[in-house]
């Protein structure tokens, strides 16, 4: 009976989360239609960012942009050509990812490193949307910085503005 019990411990301490049922979770596959779509960027490591769209046709689940495996610890850029303000460059040397989202839709992202942060907004079209987590601050907490990159006329430059109705 003693040895039973070792066992089945012994299975699910080696097995770990396998015994358990698993989310599948889908890769997310942005708009055909990339003329009038809202961009984002992810900034910081892109491998545990998600996002989920509430379109028409279905109610979208959690899609992880990019599949983590198999290469989850290095780097990863994929680069559409969006804006990169010339100020901010050095916080794109640990990897982004840039895509397009449907817009004026409910558009809930997500990132899961060390800490939980979910956010939802509903972008606007042609509209360039980042999002960059830190568990490093010096607060001690988890923040999402969440910013629309915008065209300043006046001073020749593009700049971040936070993003009016964000909901936490």
């Amino acid at each position: 009976m003693y040895y039973k019990k070792v066992l089945m411990i012994l299975i699910t301490l080696v097995s770990g989360c396998a015994l358990f049922p698993q989310r599948v979770h889908t890769l997310y596959t942005p708009p055909s239609d990339t003329k009038n779509a809202a961009k984002v960027r992810f900034v910081g490591n892109p491998y545990y960012f998600s996002l989920s769209q509430n379109t028409s046709e279905k109610s979208r689940g959690d899609e992880l942009i990019l599949d983590h495996w198999p290469n989850f610890m290095t780097s990863f850029i994929k680069d559409a050509g969006f804006v990169k303000p010339p100020k901010y460059n050095n916080i794109y040397a640990d990897g982004y990812f840039e895509t397009y989202l449907i817009p004026e839709k409910e558009t809930q992202i997500f990132y899961g490193l060390n800490c939980h942060i979910k956010m939802k907004f509903i972008p606007k079209s042609k509209a360039l949307y980042q999002f960059r987590a830190n568990t490093t601050d010096k607060s001690g907490y988890c923040v999402m910085y969440a910013t629309e990159i915008v065209y300043d006329k006046e001073n020749n430059a593009y700049i971040e503005k936070n993003i009016k109705g964000l909901e936490k």
